[in-house]
This record gives C-alpha cells, structure tokens and sequence, in this order.
C-alpha cells in the first residue's frame, strides 16, 4: 500500500527509508516481507472494488 503524507516524514531510529525491490524473487528464493500487524486481515479489506 503506498501513502502519501500531508507532511514529509522525520527521519529518526524507528523511521527510515526502505529500498525496493527491482525484480520479483524467484521460486525457492529466501526473501523478506514487511506489513503491519493485522493477522488475519480485517473483513473485506481491501474495500470491495479496490483491486478492479
């Protein structure tokens, strides 16, 4: 999910750029994977219509 802040975030120990990947990973290759802690995701999320 991208955001887009109304102000341009403080850089600090807990918030710091994040490099993107450039190309899917291939099968069986070990990779990480980031997001929040919401497990399972909430009910209908993404918000119906969303995704097309």
């Amino acid at each position: 999910m991208l955001l887009k802040l109304q102000n341009p975030a403080r850089l600090n120990r807990y918030v710091q750029p994040l490099g993107l990947a450039s190309q899917c990973a291939e099968p069986g290759e070990l990779c990480s994977v980031s997001g929040d802690v919401c497990r399972p995701p909430p009910p209908h999320w993404p918000p119906p219509g969303i995704l097309g």
